[in-house]
């Protein structure tokens, strides 16, 4: 600010004494004051419009990942019921799995109720033609949660792309578990059957280790155990995929 303009202030003020200024000159001194106001009122106005703006976005973010987890969930249960989970496990209402396959393994044998059965023989071959390409999997798991969630493909915004991505690689993961975990306690249940029915047993050199072993001291059980163990597992296994026509993903 001029020297002539702090004595245009001085005086407008009621300091100093009167200076000699022209009405132009005047004019000048009210315009820098106006000019300073209104740059504050546009500073102001400008972090206003960014702040509601960024709301804005954030908005859009969040209605658009609500819409990406209800399909998501959806695609998840669809899946479930696919590979037999949702007739083979239960769930608590605290989110917790149960696992007991009491109910489709008997006396020794998968069960022969049709809904039980089926759940295990057609989950199983499901898991196992979905799980042989996961890269085509997660990519039908994307298409699917987008046309669910009403979604084109350039809509989706980048956050939540990448939100979507490890949500489906979570939930592939954690569907794989459950139908290996299946197929895992059915082998559990049925080597505890067999081991106090060996008659069961009629493959021989499972039969001719298990009877080893009964008949072992202590210390040749500690040996024979470990061989046991994997001999009885891949027999059940074996078995399970015989009667399922399928083998495995436990395998």
């Amino acid at each position: 600010m001029g020297k002539l303009t702090k004595l245009h202030l001085r005086k407008f003020l009621g300091h100093g004494r009167d200076p000699s200024f022209t009405i132009d000159e005047m004019q000048g001194v009210f315009l820098q004051i106006s000019f300073a106001i209104m740059m504050v009122f546009m500073i102001a106005y400008f972090m206003f419009q960014t702040k509601t703006s960024r709301e804005q976005d954030e908005q859009i973010l969040e209605l658009q990942k609500q819409k990406l987890v209800v399909a998501i969930e959806k695609v998840q249960t669809g899946y479930s019921i696919r590979y037999g989970l949702n007739t083979l496990l239960t769930v608590g209402a605290d989110g917790s799995v149960d696992y007991d396959g009491r109910a489709y393994i008997e006396d020794g044998k998968l069960t022969t109720a049709p809904l039980l059965r089926g759940a295990f023989s057609n989950g199983a071959a499901n898991a196992l033609m979905d799980y042989e390409d996961l890269l085509a999997l997660r990519r039908k798991w994307w298409d699917q949660t987008l046309e669910d969630a009403e979604l084109a493909e350039q809509e989706l915004l980048h956050e939540n792309r990448i939100w979507l991505g490890g949500r489906i690689d979570s939930c592939l993961s954690d569907l794989l578990r459950d139908v290996e975990a299946v197929q895992q306690l059915s082998a559990s249940l049925l080597q505890r059957h067999w081991i106090e029915h060996p008659e069961m047993i009629v493959d021989p050199a499972v039969l001719n280790l298990l009877t080893e072993f009964k008949q072992a001291d202590e210390s040749k059980r500690l040996l024979l155990i470990t061989e046991l163990a994997q001999a009885l597992r891949r027999y059940a296994l074996s078995y399970l995929s015989r009667e399922a026509g399928v083998a495995m993903l436990a395998q």
